[in-house]
């Protein structure tokens, strides 16, 4: 899996440093109905980062771009009330990217294209000419842009003399925030959460995504995978049930839950499990994950190449190797229960002979 990311970068003048940025995001986020909280939890996350190369970056899991409506929306207002240049940022599985760059002031609308959109027509052509006052050396940036690339996101190591945005700053998101030259870019992470209101909000809704027609065997890894179709949500409960807990006839090692799939290497939290007894009397192997935020789901409205992207980003899975009596393998259970819904609501489940039979 390639890169996903959106961000914005907002170049710095007398005025505009990381604390006016970061004053106007905040606002920008009020005005989007959240709020600035010190709890983590149940929040989303905002990177403000700053540098000696010139521009000050943002990224933020509130913000997902995925064509010039959405990038206008957020960078005229901030560039009007910043006054300066404004750049937003999206990449897609590093098949295709592409940058807005606006100001307000002197009325600059730039848009450049790299790669080729996995879901389509772009959604803007380039427009050279726009990026003519805004780069130090215009035949080096018409070059980069032209130049093919094996990864999208690339062309920034390409582009970085001309526009002055590193690469660690054009690829800046949750995953890459710190990951840099060591010297350190992160100014300030922030936290924000939907403001309060008479709307419910949607409860988690977790589902199988895909199933194999590989049999669980004893001794060998399996890995079962679930997706969230509803809202999102904080703390996980991963249980396995069958008949075969009680009595310890098959038992599981190498437990570990894995996320963040399109990294290499993938999100890991070890598991130990335990045993106990349900409200229904039936014993199970337990685990509580309470810190663990569910994603949010996929917004139905995108091209099925993107959504099918981000669903698989999005996706989070318990891999196990069993261990014990092989007769008692097909009664191998594992449920996935989110924490903070009524009974249980929301969860779903994986039988090793049914695959899937859902609550």
């Amino acid at each position: 899996m390639g890169m996903f990311f959106s961000n914005i970068h907002c170049r710095q003048t007398d005025s505009v440093n990381a604390q006016a940025v970061r004053d106007a995001m905040a606002k920008m986020m009020e005005v989007a109905g959240y709020q600035l909280t010190e709890s983590a939890e149940d929040s989303d996350i905002m990177y403000i980062c700053g540098s000696d190369c010139g521009w000050i970056s943002v990224y933020t899991d509130s913000f997902t771009f995925a064509s010039a409506q959405d990038t206008k929306k957020v960078i005229e207002p901030l560039s009007e009330t910043l006054h300066t240049d404004v750049l937003a940022v999206a990449c897609f599985d590093s098949d295709y990217l592409f940058m807005h760059l606006v100001n307000t002031q002197d009325q600059t609308d730039a848009w450049a294209n790299v790669g080729k959109n996995p879901d389509g027509p772009m959604p803007r052509r380039t427009n050279l000419t726009g990026w003519k006052n805004k780069v130090s050396d215009f035949d080096a940036f018409k070059t980069a842009l032209r130049m093919r690339y094996v990864f999208a996101e690339e062309v920034f190591e390409r582009t970085e003399a001309t526009l002055g945005l590193p690469f660690a700053h054009a690829c800046l998101s949750d995953e890459l925030a710190f990951e840099n030259d060591g010297k350190g870019f992160v100014v300030e992470k922030l936290h924000f959460q939907k403001s309060s209101s008479n709307v419910p909000l949607e409860a988690p809704n977790l589902v199988i995504p895909r199933y194999s027609l590989i049999p669980c065997q004893i001794g060998k890894p399996e890995i079962i995978t679930a997706l969230n179709t509803g809202g999102t949500s904080k703390g996980l409960v991963i249980a396995f049930s069958g008949d075969y807990v009680e009595h310890d006839e098959i038992t599981f090692e190498n437990v570990q839950l894995e996320y963040h799939f399109d990294f290499h290497p993938r999100k890991v939290i070890p598991l130990t499990l335990e045993k106990r007894e349900w409200k229904s009397g039936q014993y199970v192997f337990y685990c509580a994950l309470p810190d663990f935020k569910l994603p949010e789901k996929v917004d139905e409205s995108l091209g099925w190449k993107r959504k099918m992207d981000l669903e698989f980003k999005r996706e989070f899975g318990v891999r196990f190797t069993p261990v014990g009596d092989p007769a008692k393998v097909n009664a191998i259970t594992l449920h996935f229960i989110p924490m903070k819904t009524a009974a249980g609501e929301g969860r779903c489940a994986w039988n090793a002979s049914r695959l899937y039979f859902g609550r």
